[in-house]
């Protein structure tokens, strides 16, 4: 059971989402430590939002303007994230690119910031983890988020660092961040409506 769970998530962090396309975007300008502080942070977002579905899923599902407040929350930050990315495309025309001081923080508000996340986690735990089961079990299922998830993050990171790869990207970055920047937004709007 626990190695579906795993083929499942490893599956889900690869699926290209709003932080996908923000550590694609991120790994073409930043060293490999700086965005893989950036994968944790996305991945200790995500062990949060695990913990939230395993605990309080049936009080988010239940109450609709709790949920609706974390949508509208979340897809908010996700149109700023985008709006960034787009804006970061037009400094790099004026060579004008600044690193982010806390790249953990930055990927950490980019997963934090998508509520569609805890009906998933909970949806997917669900499948897994059964009330009963001891608290050590379910504890066992977000620390395996938490540490595969960044570890899996990292690599997908450490992929765009290839220097081919890289190339490419920065080549293309102007372009790469307007279009990821623009399916950030997408996505946010998406969660806002939909």
């Amino acid at each position: 059971m626990f190695l579906q769970f795993v083929l499942l998530h490893l599956l889900i962090i690869i699926y290209p989402g709003p932080g996908f396309f923000a550590l694609v975007s991120r790994s073409t300008y930043t060293n490999y430590i700086q965005s893989s502080l950036y994968g944790f942070g996305m991945s200790f977002a995500d062990s949060i939002w695990c913990l939230v579905g395993l605990l309080f899923f049936s009080t988010v599902e239940s109450n609709i303007i709790l949920f609706k407040i974390l949508k509208l929350l979340g897809g908010c930050y996700l149109i700023y994230m985008g709006v960034m990315m787009i804006i970061k495309a037009a400094a790099y025309e004026k060579k004008e690119v600044k690193p982010v001081s806390n790249d953990f923080i930055a990927g950490f508000l980019m997963a934090i910031s998508n509520p569609k996340a805890v009906i998933f986690f909970s949806n997917l735990l669900i499948q897994f983890v059964k009330p009963e089961d001891p608290l050590i079990i379910k504890f066992g299922y977000i620390l395996w988020i938490f540490f595969a998830g960044g570890f899996s993050l990292f690599l997908l990171a450490e992929l765009f660092k290839i220097a081919p790869v890289k190339r490419f990207l920065i080549k293309k970055i102007m372009v790469v961040d307007r279009v990821l920047g623009s399916l950030v937004i997408l996505f946010a709007v998406k969660i806002m409506f939909f």
